[in-house]
């Protein structure tokens, strides 16, 4: 009882997580049970009359009702069903006119959603479908498909909102062969993905229009440029590769030795614009607007330029779940301080995952944005209790302990989930992010002015020296990491009942650390008794 009356406390500091778990209730009760959708509505429909009619009822009505239980019923089940809805309508398969419902076509007319991906014999486009042909007769349908072009006479000329036509030689996804081998066709199925071809030459053909969004169009050229200049300056692929992940998003860059050495090192998360590399910019934006006077309209002004720079980054990064988290509560940060209030952590974060699941539930299932989210909010948790048991004298060994306490409170938070997925850990972690971090900001601050000087004289030539010198010492780390004696710990596997309990035990030792009350610890030895006994 007192581990509930805790978390109703927390909860009551945190109004948008209150708003957030019921929402995030709602979506999974529908992925898992399918509601009907006339359920949904008057789910919806029914909590939000009862709320106008708290809202237009006489004074002591009110009274009585705010003072009860009673009143929050309907507000929750209106999040809840706000999830359901939210689930249904981004689940593509509702629609009754979605191309798996389609049979017996021969063509497809189709919208390119993304740029051409290089694969090793292949260039990746994920289109939308626009039109189906059948007995000669155009039919309007929709569904997303992943086109996996031959590179052989391959028309480079194909570009974000070209459409195409081709031929029907769709493939459903490869499902999971063996229990803990991965699902491929679940995966897609989370970004509305059901359908895949391979297509030779003469199987595709491009069409003469073009329907582009300006806003997207807009991001796709300028990411093509900033790559293509991270190309011209680094010759060395595989900091190319690196670079033009950190800065721009772009992985299909890297090569599989390189993304492999940052995973067993511990050190993935530098490859995957995140947290990290929109704090990066965000503080030294705000170090180049101190400078300005402190005016009223000023501070308006700085507010403005920082969330203008903030999303165009975000948009050109192609608006990853880290990303929009990231964008999202710095955003938050920077309008608090021009109001001149402090802003929650907890807040901002249910904020930004509640802005990113009401534009699309299936992220949701999502590995990157479970993790992400997770991170950040470990760190938000155990960072503060960590940090206290040291206390350096020293400010370099203070900065390392602070760097080694981020780490460790990321780690913790992300570590079971991360198994339950990729069933390895991560044995120097600690050691490889205290080196690879810095220099990771190092190398997105030199990258920045490269990509923002690029039209100048020598000095891009000369950041471009510096930067592949950076991220050479930092492939070097990653890699040396990698080859340590038990550098990482490989065939791990755990349930999902394994994960919810490893969550339990963190929860009780988080809630001992800030309460003191030995009461924790026994839950936390019951958690850990029960998940022994159910491996």
């Amino acid at each position: 009882m007192k581990i509930i009356y805790l978390a109703y406390v927390e909860l009551h500091r945190t109004p948008l997580l209150r708003i957030l778990l019921p929402f995030i209730l709602g979506i999974l009760f529908n992925y898992y049970f399918s509601i009907p959708f006339t359920v949904i509505v008057f789910g919806i429909i029914i909590p939000f009359l009862l709320l106008g009619y708290f809202v237009v009822a006489k004074n002591k009505i009110q009274s009585a009702l705010s003072l009860s239980a009673w009143a929050s019923i309907p507000i929750y089940t209106l999040l809840f069903f706000a999830g359901c809805f939210a689930n249904f309508s981004n689940n593509h398969l509702n629609n009754k006119n979605h191309l798996t419902y389609k049979n017996n076509y021969s063509g497809l007319i189709v919208r390119v959603l993304s740029p051409p991906e290089e694969k090793e014999k292949t260039y990746k486009i994920t289109v939308a479908t626009a039109f189906i042909l059948k007995n000669d007769t155009l039919q309007a349908t929709e569904g997303k498909i992943n086109l996996y072009l031959s590179k052989h006479r391959f028309d480079s000329t194909i570009a974000y909102g070209d459409y195409l036509y081709i031929k029907n030689k769709l493939q459903k996804p490869l499902t999971a062969i063996g229990k803990d081998s991965f699902n491929y066709a679940k995966y897609l199925s989370h970004q509305n993905i059901y359908h895949q071809a391979f297509l030779n030459q003469n199987e595709y053909t491009k069409q003469k229009y073009n329907q582009a969004n300006p806003f997207f169009a807009f991001a796709h050229h300028t990411r093509a440029y900033f790559d293509a200049t991270l190309f011209t300056h680094l010759k060395d692929s595989n900091t190319y590769g690196v670079a033009s992940a950190i800065l721009l998003g772009l992985r299909n860059n890297i090569a599989d030795e390189i993304n492999n050495a940052y995973a067993h090192a511990g050190t993935i998360h530098i490859l995957a614009v995140s947290g990290l590399h929109v704090g990066i910019i965000y503080f030294a934006l705000v170090f180049l607007l101190w400078l300005l006077p402190s005016q009223k309209w000023i501070k308006l002004f700085q507010t403005v330029v920082l969330l203008t720079f903030l999303w165009l980054y975000a948009m050109v990064t192609g608006f990853s779940p880290s990303v929009v988290r990231a964008t999202i509560m710095f955003s938050f940060i920077a309008v608090g301080k021009a109001l001149g209030r402090k802003t929650n952590l907890f807040n901002t974060l249910a904020a930004a995952a509640l802005f990113t699941l009401a534009i699309d539930a299936n992220a949701l299932f999502q590995v990157g944005f479970q993790l992400s989210y997770l991170a950040v909010a470990g760190i938000g948790l155990f960072y503060q209790p960590l940090v206290l048991l040291l206390t350096p004298k020293n400010k370099l060994l203070t900065k390392i302990w602070q760097l080694l306490c981020v780490s460790f409170s990321a780690q913790i938070a992300t570590a079971p989930l991360a198994i339950y997925y990729f069933h390895q850990f991560p044995s120097y972690f600690l050691i490889s992010n205290i080196i690879v971090v810095p220099l990771a900001v190092a190398s997105v601050y030199i990258g920045l002015l490269l990509l923002l000087t690029s039209f100048l004289p020598l000095i891009p030539f000369l950041l471009g020296k510096g930067l592949h010198i950076v991220l050479f010492s930092t492939n070097f780390i990653a890699k040396t990491t990698e080859q340590l004696p038990y550098s990482y710990v490989s065939g791990l596997y755990i349930s999902i009942w394994g994960v919810l309990l490893i969550y339990s035990c963190l929860t009780a030792i988080y809630l001992f650390f800030k309460t003191n009350k030995a009461a924790y610890l026994i839950y936390f030895l019951a958690a850990l008794i029960i998940l022994i006994l159910l491996l």
